[in-house]
């Protein structure tokens, strides 16, 4: 497969950075939200980020994308600058930013 024009990593990068698009998804804060989520949806991705992560911001476009195509997913982000958060990390074991969690909810749950 070749891509013309050809590109690079560091050309992906820069126009992804003057592009400025950011995307907001539904921010939950702690176990309590999770646990009504994980009752109410069939399926849900928590993406543990934070404001200052760059990393996190070039996920964006892939969580809009999969969002809109797997709508029987409720997709989430997870803020661990809060407390509630951080200790929402902490038990799901979660040591770099950005990570996913897969939860199997239990609305369609045969």
């Amino acid at each position: 497969l070749t891509l013309w024009p050809p590109t690079t990593a560091a050309m992906h990068r820069k126009l992804l950075m003057e592009q400025d698009v950011t995307f907001d998804f539904p921010t939950v804060l702690g176990e309590p939200e999770v646990r009504a989520l994980v009752e109410t949806e069939r399926y849900v991705v928590l993406r543990f980020t934070a404001p200052w992560c760059i990393i996190c911001k070039r996920t964006d476009p892939a969580m809009d994308g999969l969002s809109k195509a797997l709508g029987f997913i409720a997709f989430r982000d997870v803020n661990v600058e809060f407390p509630e958060s951080e200790r929402l990390a902490e038990d799901l074991l979660v040591d770099i930013l950005p990570t996913f969690v897969l939860l199997r909810g239990q609305a369609g749950a045969e």
